[in-house]
């Protein structure tokens, strides 16, 4: 009798745990390239990504040298890492908006703006050690350097709020880029912090031919460094 109760309990509290972990999962991987590697929550070591497996809360993912990965996350927004890079993805707020820590090397995303969303309304923050960004619904790329601390970003659709920040908490953030130091960067245009620089600097228009040579990388198959090409 006793060992039924014990078996019925490991039973249930498995079953309890499948839902949780199934409940975490916030997307797939729909593309890879050279040497990636992710590290679950509750996992202690890292292991290799694989195509098609499923991405969860709070995972850390890592690429090598001419490497990239793909993320597909649940609304159909697309998350590119670029080679040499590293970044955190979570979900806040009911699970309704994403979260990704920037720890170092760049981002391509294509985000979807959530329909019938309230205007001004941020969908996804991306933050770093030096800026934070809010999207509503764009195609951007944003890349941080830790040596250097500089924080870029371009916008190739729709418009990105970029503010200098010191990698605060997801209120503070809110907060700063809802205020007058937040720069509004619209299409097209570029800007950058570093940890010099009290803020932003103000947004510049790119020439036609290194903005049509950054949107077409989007699978980063060519070594791009779009700060210095841009200045």
């Amino acid at each position: 009798m006793k060992i039924d109760i014990f078996l019925a309990l490991c039973f249930s509290l498995f079953n309890i745990s499948s839902t949780a972990s199934a409940s975490q999962v916030i997307g797939s991987i729909t593309k890879l390239r050279g040497q990636v590697s992710i590290l679950e929550v509750g996992s202690r070591d890292a292991k290799p990504v694989e195509l098609g497996q499923s991405v969860s809360k709070e995972a850390s993912l890592l690429t090598s040298d001419k490497s990239f990965v793909q993320i597909l996350m649940l609304d159909k927004s697309q998350v590119n890492l670029g080679p040499n890079s590293k970044i955190t993805l979570d979900l806040v707020k009911g699970e309704k908006i994403g979260v990704i820590s920037l720890l170092k090397g760049m981002i391509r995303a294509e985000v979807i703006k959530n329909e019938g969303s309230t205007k001004g309304k941020n969908k996804l923050y991306i933050k770093s050690r030096t800026a934070a960004l809010g999207i509503r619904g764009t195609d951007f790329q944003t890349s941080y350097n830790p040596d250097s601390q500089i924080a870029n970003l371009i916008t190739f659709r729709g418009e990105v709020a970029m503010v200098k920040t010191e990698n605060k908490n997801l209120l503070d953030i809110e907060v700063a880029l809802d205020s007058k130091k937040a720069v509004m960067v619209e299409s097209g245009k570029f800007a950058t912090v570093t940890e010099v620089l009290k803020n932003v600097t103000e947004p510049v228009k790119i020439s036609p031919t290194q903005y049509t040579s950054l949107k077409l990388n989007s699978d980063m198959l060519e070594k791009s460094n779009f700060s210095n090409e841009v200045f």
